[in-house]
């Protein structure tokens, strides 16, 4: 870390700064998304994922696989932030180039649709929270089976809203075929 202040010749206390480059998101992307949001800076967060997003669609172009994350990753961003519509807009830029590269029911865009239903449950709009979970669950029991652990997380995350929202059998239902796995 660099020293500012009064121990690197300057007039204030010194400070200890930490530069995060373009070359360390390249490496550490994921991580330091959590580090900015963890500690309370989203906007810090927003400024990485957008200077990231720059550099990959002018390296990549705007329909390649990694500016598709950069999307997520911003739809995340804004979704920690309680920018709930900013977020959505983002999911579907990354799930309209994810879906022409990878085709609607790849593994891939079951977390992607789990991350949009979380934004509805959140904005009340339970049917469209139900649907996306209803997606992320029907395309993991196609990729990967009825009895994977990701299969039991869909089911627990479908409960939760039912159980929540509409106290029915339903989410006695899928907690019941979560607990089974």
């Amino acid at each position: 870390p660099a020293l500012l202040g009064a121990a690197a010749g300057g007039d204030g206390p010194a400070k200890e700064v930490v530069v995060v480059t373009l070359k360390a998101v390249d490496r550490f992307h994921a991580l330091a998304l959590d580090l900015f949001a963890d500690g309370g800076s989203l906007e810090e967060a927003e400024r990485v994922v957008r200077l990231r997003l720059e550099r990959e669609t002018r390296l990549h172009g705007p329909e390649s696989a990694e500016v598709a994350l950069c999307w997520g990753s911003l739809g995340t961003v804004c979704r920690q932030g309680g920018e709930y519509d900013r977020a959505l807009e983002c999911y579907r830029k990354h799930l309209a180039i994810s879906e022409k590269r990878v085709g609607p029911e790849h593994e891939d865009l079951a977390p992607l649709y789990n991350d949009m239903a979380i934004v509805f449950e959140k904005q009340g709009d339970l049917e469209q929270a139900i649907e996306h979970y209803r997606k992320a669950l029907a395309i993991r029991l196609k990729a990967l089976g009825p009895e994977h652990p990701n299969v039991g997380g869909a089911h627990k995350h479908k409960a939760i809203v039912f159980d929540a929202h509409a106290g029915d059998e339903r989410a006695r239902e899928h907690y019941r075929k979560a607990l089974a796995i």
